[in-house]
């Protein structure tokens, strides 16, 4: 490649002296009203070409720039949605194999934003779950939906968290929500009517 550039530009510098040689005659240039210059016209020509050859490169490096700087940003979240998913997972084994505290801290430690992530979420309240602690998987989901919206995974462990607590008519109207959100899903349905069975006695 150096040796390409090489060729290219001792191939430019002889066209100019050619060019220079062909054409010595001066040509007036006017730079301000009362100022004026009187360059060789193959001069003038080869700076204007110049100037032209460089705009055209500030322009293209511009962009080239602009391209460069998005890649970077798409490969750097492709790296760390990796890695997030990567987390998920040495999570989900740990919710799986019973250690729940380090699930927990698996989860937090990462750096990422649970509140935008409903499968994280669901995952660190089913570690209290499984812990015996229905308020605290309770409000983790609750601060969750405020950030994700009714999401019907969040609202079946609300619903779990809120019946392990008693609160029966709260766990009814959580799975009915998310019954509503995603009907055609038969592992809110038969809990649903249970629970408000349950309610109505």
């Amino acid at each position: 490649m150096r040796w390409l550039v090489a060729v290219v530009v001792t191939g430019l510098v002889i066209a100019g002296g050619y060019v220079l040689l062909l054409n010595p005659e001066r040509v007036t240039l006017h730079l301000t009203p009362d100022r004026s210059v009187t360059p060789p016209l193959a001069g003038a020509l080869l700076v204007a070409f110049a100037a032209g050859g460089c705009l055209a490169a500030f322009v293209a490096g511009i962009g080239a720039g602009r391209r460069g700087w998005r890649s970077w940003r798409a490969r750097r979240r492709v790296r760390h949605e990796e890695r997030r998913a990567s987390s998920t997972t040495r999570a989900r084994d740990l919710v799986w194999a019973g250690d729940y505290a380090r699930a927990r801290a698996e989860l937090l430690q990462s750096g990422d934003d649970l509140s935008v992530d409903a499968a994280r979420i669901v995952l660190l309240a089913e570690t209290h779950l499984h812990e015996g602690d229905p308020a605290a998987a309770r409000r983790v989901v609750e601060e969750g939906l405020h950030e994700v919206g009714l999401e019907p995974r969040l609202l079946d462990v609300l619903g779990e968290a809120a019946e392990r607590a008693g609160d029966l008519r709260a766990a009814a109207d959580a799975l009915e929500r998310a019954r509503v959100a995603q009907p055609e899903s038969p592992r809110l349905t038969r809990p649903t009517l249970r629970i408000l069975e349950e309610t109505t006695r």
